[in-house]
């Protein structure tokens, strides 16, 4: 299937969105995946091939948000309406970009950042938060502290509180005003833990990672209900 970029080029192109959404969408629906769920439906990027780039280079994304049409925002639209979807979750890679920027121009009901305890990263959240912070409405914040390390290694979990300690410290300067009551320090708004886990890498199929992202004990799960408290829906 083709993917994000064609769509949005061809809504660029045409001013409407395409007649059928389902040659953008791959459907996984293999037992061992979804178990008795509802299928999953992914959009990816699309082909990476030597039309991807020229494909990008035509869309002009700091004209998104001042269109008429908002290509990025009639494809959530679409898919909102063709199927029965209860999320719809936009994964952003690392990087300020001007497609990530749109993320952060109120499409989104909560924005979930990921971190790790490094400076380049805590360079990075910085300048998000300090946007998130001026953005009208200002939306719902969930920031993960990725790659906690394994427990054997970091017995006390310092790290996590060390991650906990600047998160606080910049939601204080660059998200929240000074006249508002801000969560305790503790709070899952300043890091939920991911802990590292080895069982997630160098993986050739995607059954391989059904147990460590769905055991209800794990931190995957964990994530999916904090998801599901700042947005008052169930997730599990």
């Amino acid at each position: 299937a083709d993917g994000i970029v064609d769509y949005l080029v061809e809504v660029e192109l045409s001013k409407s969105r395409p007649s059928i959404l389902a040659a953008y969408v791959a459907v996984q629906n293999h037992q061992d995946l979804i178990g008795q769920g509802e299928p999953v439906r992914v959009m990816t990027a699309g082909k990476l091939n030597v039309n991807f780039l020229e494909k990008i280079a035509r869309l002009d994304f700091e004209n998104f948000v001042s269109q008429d049409v908002n290509p990025l925002f009639e494809l959530l639209s679409h898919a909102s309406e063709e199927y029965d979807l209860d999320f719809i979750l936009l994964d952003l890679r690392s990087g300020l970009h001007d497609l990530g920027g749109l993320s952060l121009n109120g499409l989104s009901h909560l924005d979930i950042l990921f971190g790790l305890e490094t400076e380049q990263s805590w360079a990075g959240l910085e300048i998000v938060l300090d946007l998130l912070g001026q953005s009208t409405p200002r939306r719902e914040v969930l920031l993960v502290h990725s790659m906690n390390p394994l427990t054997q290694f970091d017995a006390e979990r310092k790290t996590h509180q060390r991650f906990q300690n600047r998160s606080y410290d910049l939601f204080r300067e660059h998200y929240y005003t000074a006249d508002e009551d801000m969560p305790d320090i503790g709070d899952a708004t300043y890091g939920l833990p991911i802990d590292y886990n080895p069982n997630l890498i160098n993986i050739n199929r995607l059954s391989q990672v059904v147990a460590p992202l769905t055991d209800l004990n794990g931190d995957y799960a964990q994530l999916a209900r904090t998801i599901g408290t700042f947005l008052g829906r169930d997730t599990i």
